[in-house]
């Protein structure tokens, strides 16, 4: 994502970016452009320069500065293998999601080979798509024994169980500032991880009485999470 000041009239797009502005989304000289670098910067302008080769300009209308929002949102993915997660992702991130950890659960297919890299480049993506202000973190993979830290620093962890008898819907989230939500592999979690995450003050909770894979199951979660915060 190309990185800008506020106090700059004209941006010169990255490589990157003149290739989709000109190749991909076929934009031209006047077309109205929204502009993100990722950092909490949003601008509005116009397309002056649009070459065939080399960076595209961008005439500033409007630029401002958006505060992270509240409460930050901290997605610990267990690993799945195939390609159906990078959509999960890039819905995620569309919806908010500040941060992601892929997680290597027990029950993981994958083992993070290059995910980590993978899964910047999709929420980059979403970023842009989306027009969101600030690019979510993704972290290197983890093992369940590492979360420890990420979860005890977080205010409130939600844990995706089919089994749970606590709606999700029915979840208080009092003046938390950081939430983080956990999502199981297909086949769900051990004995093991629950005790885990029991012990470390997570909160399983349920969409009913059926059971999501792994690629739904974290969208439907950050959805129900965000009509909540939304309503209190």
């Amino acid at each position: 994502m190309t990185p800008f000041s506020l106090s700059i009239s004209r941006i010169k797009l990255d490589e990157g970016e003149s290739h989709h502005a000109r190749s991909v989304r076929r934009l031209a000289k006047g077309d109205e452009v929204r502009l993100s670098d990722g950092a909490g910067n949003l601008a509005r302008g116009v397309l002056v320069d649009v070459p065939r080769q080399g960076l595209v300009e961008v005439l500033v209308e409007d630029a401002w500065h958006s505060e992270p929002r509240t409460p930050k949102i901290t997605v610990i993915q267990a690993l799945i293998s195939g390609d159906l997660i990078n959509d999960s992702i890039a819905m995620m991130t569309e919806l908010g999601v500040d941060c992601f950890i892929p997680w290597v659960a027990e029950r993981s297919q994958a083992r993070g080979q290059n995910v980590t890299n993978r899964w910047r480049r999709v929420a980059s993506e979403a970023t842009k798509q989306s027009g969101r202000a600030w690019l979510p973190e993704v972290s290197e993979p983890k093992v369940t024994v590492d979360l420890e830290p990420v979860l005890t620093d977080l205010d409130l962890v939600l844990v995706g169980d089919s089994a749970a008898t606590l709606n999700v819907g029915q979840v208080s989230f009092g003046n938390a500032k950081s939430l983080g939500l956990v999502v199981g592999p297909e086949g769900g979690l051990t004995p093991s991880e629950v005790d885990f995450f029991d012990q470390l003050g997570a909160v399983r909770v349920s969409f009913g009485p059926t059971t999501l894979r792994a690629v739904t199951a974290g969208t439907a979660l950050v959805a129900a999470l965000q009509t909540q915060v939304l309503n209190t």
